[in-house]
């Protein structure tokens, strides 16, 4: 009995088969990473986007307003009664949003507008209560699909008890 190992064209093949093999779950497993840095950043950017309205809203709920002001571009300084005054600042360069000591860096593929944009208007018919309605927004978008998440912060009030220094 003859003792025949594996010639060499066999073993060419059967490299050449798993590195085939190799080369595809590579491909695959690259594409899923980027769709998982997608979705990551996506969520942190959702998350983001909910933790600074809830912080907002939250405040304004619990304590009343009594100023905005502008404190330079994208940048407004919130005064409560009794919590004091709180920031509400964008710096796009650094994609950093903050609102008070609540400080995020958005991932990468999130566009973070340059400026708050507050408007304010007044309720005819309504002669004593809240006769007012105060809009703070923040443009959040990304890169992935276009989608947006806004901060949106809408607030009824009585208009003689907040002022605007816009």
């Amino acid at each position: 009995m003859r003792n025949r190992g594996f010639t060499l064209i066999e073993l060419l093949v059967t490299f050449a088969i798993i590195s085939v093999i190799a080369g595809i779950m590579m491909s695959v497993l690259l594409n899923l990473k980027a769709r998982s840095d997608k979705t990551y950043a996506l969520t942190q950017i959702a998350v983001t986007q909910a933790n600074i309205t809830k912080k907002i809203e939250s405040d304004l709920r619990s304590y009343k307003l009594t100023s905005i002001t502008n404190c330079g571009v994208g940048c407004y300084n919130m005064t409560y009664n009794t919590l004091g005054t709180k920031q509400l600042l964008l710096t796009p360069a650094s994609n950093k949003i903050a609102y008070g000591t609540y400080t995020k860096i958005l991932p990468t593929g999130a566009v973070l507008g340059s400026a708050i944009t507050i408007t304010t208007s007044y309720t005819t018919g309504i002669s004593s209560g809240n006769n007012s309605i105060l809009k703070i927004s923040v443009s959040i978008t990304n890169t992935y699909n276009d989608q947006s998440f806004n901060i949106l912060v809408i607030y009824q009030y009585v208009d003689t008890d907040l002022t605007l220094t816009l």
